[in-house]
């Protein structure tokens, strides 16, 4: 698991980002380390949180509950998840579930 970083958010707004990435090899304790990562940001002032998939090939049902709780507990705080750099795979299963609908998808999705 790569440590989260702050960054001011780029339009000089006082909310934080945190970002994270996730893959290749996902476990239970790799998803449990994302979790308590996003939770600690999310308590810290993150508002923003952005997960980048590029290295993930599929996403597995472990994968999508954990991206679920990720959100759930973000949206708690009254912040805002969203995805970035998954495959093809990966969007057509963010689509086929209807999670396309509940995170925000950054550009470098593929369309």
């Amino acid at each position: 698991m790569q440590a989260h970083t702050y960054m001011e958010n780029l339009v000089g707004h006082s909310e934080l980002s945190a970002s994270f990435s996730l893959g290749p090899a996902v476990d239970a304790e790799r998803l449990a380390a994302l979790e308590a990562d996003v939770s600690a940001a999310a308590g810290d002032g993150a508002r923003d949180v952005r997960i980048d998939l590029a290295q993930l090939g599929t996403l597995d049902p472990a994968v999508i509950k954990a991206l679920i709780r990720v959100l759930r507990s973000v949206r708690e705080l009254g912040g805002s998840v969203s995805l970035a750099g998954g495959r093809k795979t990966v969007l057509q299963t963010l689509r086929v579930t209807g999670l396309d609908k509940m995170f925000a998808l950054m550009g470098s999705m593929p369309v």
